[in-house]
C-alpha cells in the first residue's frame, strides 16, 4: 500500500468525514472504495492486450448471429425454445 496526500475543500472533506464515520470506515477506506468504482482500470490501455479481446474468433461460424437472438441459441439445442417464441 502506498502512501499520499490530498488537498480537499473544506466542506469536501467535512462530507467525506462525516460519510466516513456513518459508515463505520476510515477516510482512507472510502476514498480506495471510490477509486476502484470510478477510475478505470487502465491495465488495457491498448483493447488488442484485454482477455476480451482475445477471445474474438474463438468460436465457428459466418457472423451471422446476433445478441437479440441469444436466447434462441442458447435454448434451442436444450429442446426449450421453438420458432414461435421469436
Amino acid at each position: 500500500m502506498h502512501r499520499t496526500q490530498i488537498s480537499l475543500e473544506e466542506e469536501q472533506y467535512n462530507n467525506l468525514r462525516h460519510y466516513a464515520q456513518n459508515k463505520k470506515l476510515s477516510i482512507s477506506a472510502i476514498i480506495r472504495d471510490l477509486l476502484d468504482k470510478h477510475v478505470p482500470d487502465l491495465q488495457f490501455e491498448n483493447m488488442k492486450d484485454s482477455p476480451l479481446h482475445q477471445l474474438k474468433g474463438i468460436v465457428s461460424g459466418k457472423g451471422e448471429f446476433r445478441g437479440r437472438e441469444h436466447n434462441k441459441e442458447l435454448y434451442k439445442h436444450e429442446g426449450r425454445w421453438n420458432d414461435e417464441q421469436s
